[in-house]
């Protein structure tokens, strides 16, 4: 669990989330008190009709938590991340997603249909890291484990990217 609180300090450090409507409000109350003491501006950013209403390459960092699994056009969304990072920009997850073992995979493959309408859309067999890679971003680095709990439930990518080959 050390690498999970090396990732929570690097989520501390960026600037800029978005999050899916069914958990916006409540996950913005539970912030208000970190984001009040935050050395540096955070901005919540909405997604709205497929798109984040920002400006092209003007964020530095983009963070993700728990929000790729609900969002219904995840390509859509990782192609607006890209769109809005700088060149330099760093793009930083705490996701879940498809377990690399098979018998877990199956079993997620079996829950999901029910998952998306017990949990808001969420997705519990994404795979993650292909999503991500296949949207133009390097993984610079990654860490894989299971949290506590249910593995097809917990299996999780944690890491941060930039954009392969600079701006599109």
């Amino acid at each position: 669990m050390a690498e999970a609180s090396r990732y929570q300090r690097s989520l501390l450090a960026a600037g800029a989330f978005y999050e899916p409507p069914s958990v916006r409000n409540k996950g913005r109350r539970l912030a208000a008190r970190r984001i009040s003491a935050s050395p540096f501006p955070v901005q919540f950013v909405d997604w709205e009709d497929g798109a984040i209403d920002i400006p092209d390459h003007s964020v530095d960092s983009v963070v993700t938590t728990w929000t790729l699994c609900t969002i219904p056009d995840v390509a859509q969304a990782l192609r607006e991340n890209k769109r809005v990072l700088k060149k330099e920009g760093a793009y930083f997850f705490v996701e879940h997603g498809q377990s690399p073992d098979i018998r877990v995979a199956r079993l997620q493959g079996w829950w999901n249909p029910l998952q998306n309408k017990l949990a808001g859309g969420c997705h519990v067999n994404r795979p993650m890291e292909q999503l991500i890679s296949e949207a133009g971003f390097k993984i610079e680095q990654l860490d894989n484990f299971y949290m506590a709990g249910p593995k097809i439930f917990s299996y999780m990518f944690c890491g941060w990217a930039r954009m392969e080959g600079g701006i599109d």
